[in-house]
């Protein structure tokens, strides 16, 4: 018993570190997702710029290609966390499985020994019983 005890904490472990690494997956493409809403915001602050002042507007352009650049980037990255986010998704689904696999062959052990603990209380009950019972036909 002490066997499967040890199988079951060492999975909730490994369960556990990899729900911290989807949480740290997730935190990056949060990350990465503010960074290019902020991009666009210092996009569309440009444009505003650009529109009221000429010699703003003459440096609109590259400003606007290298935002544009750096935002298709950054949705590649993000394209790249979200099928990791997935697999370690997964991942995760199947160390729940195989976590519930062991607890289920615990709690079936427990349940035998419990049933056999209560039929050897059984028993040695109903051979007091039958001890008792022939004793008082004896006498």
């Amino acid at each position: 018993m002490k066997q499967i005890e040890t199988l079951i904490r060492l999975h909730k472990r490994d369960l556990d570190e990899r729900r911290r690494r989807l949480v740290e997956l997730e935190g990056q493409r949060d990350a990465l997702i503010a960074r290019s809403a902020a991009l666009a915001d210092a996009l569309k602050a440009e444009a505003r710029i650009a529109a009221q002042a000429f010699l703003a507007g003459a440096t609109y352009g590259a400003f606007a290609t290298r935002v544009g650049a750096e935002r298709e980037a950054i949705a590649a990255e993000v394209a790249t966390l979200d099928r990791a986010i997935d697999a370690a998704r997964e991942a995760i689904a199947a160390g729940f499985r195989e976590l519930k696999k062991y607890e289920i062959t615990r709690d079936r052990r427990l349940d035998r020994r419990r049933k056999a603990e209560a039929a050897r209380q059984q028993a040695w009950l109903d051979e007091v019983g039958l001890g008792g019972h022939q004793r008082r036909l004896k006498s």
